[in-house]
């Protein structure tokens, strides 16, 4: 697992090969550290889940994302302002399917995109709809971040 801040206020979290309870619990920390911040600079985030090299995933991992996102408070939600899942194949949309009976929340505020590109144009796109600011790191967002 690998969150990149680089580009802030977008944020690309990157999972590959199989995600464990412990990789699960580690983002976690890593996101509320991320969204107190968004929360203290008044700065929405813009979150990319790159999960285009995930091989596997356990049914508690799925159940404990899904009990993340129903757990956090309305002003946290508020904080993302776009959410992209990256994913490539039939067992990440199984997964995320998944992840989805669990929490409605998810299917609410998730969106896929099949790559880097991709994900910039949802953003943009979020953006111009919601009358904000598209980031200036937006450009930057490529193939190459997530080398």
């Amino acid at each position: 697992m690998k969150i990149d801040s680089s580009l802030y206020p977008i944020i690309v979290a990157t999972f590959a090969g199989r995600t464990d309870d412990d990789e699960v619990e580690m983002s976690i920390r890593i996101f509320e550290r991320l969204l107190a911040s968004s929360l203290a600079d008044q700065e929405p985030l813009f979150i990319v889940c790159d999960l285009r090299g995930v091989t596997e995933t356990s049914a508690t991992v799925r159940k404990r994302w899904a009990e993340w996102v129903n757990g956090m408070s309305e002003e946290n939600l508020r904080a993302v302002h776009t959410n992209v899942l990256l994913f490539r194949n039939a067992f990440m949309r199984g997964v995320l399917t998944a992840v989805g009976w669990f929490s409605k929340r998810v299917r609410d505020v998730c969106q896929s995109a099949k790559d880097l590109d991709g994900a910039r144009t949802v953003i943009c796109n979020d953006c111009e709809r919601t009358g904000h600011a598209i980031p200036s790191t937006a450009v930057l967002l490529t193939e190459d971040v997530a080398a």
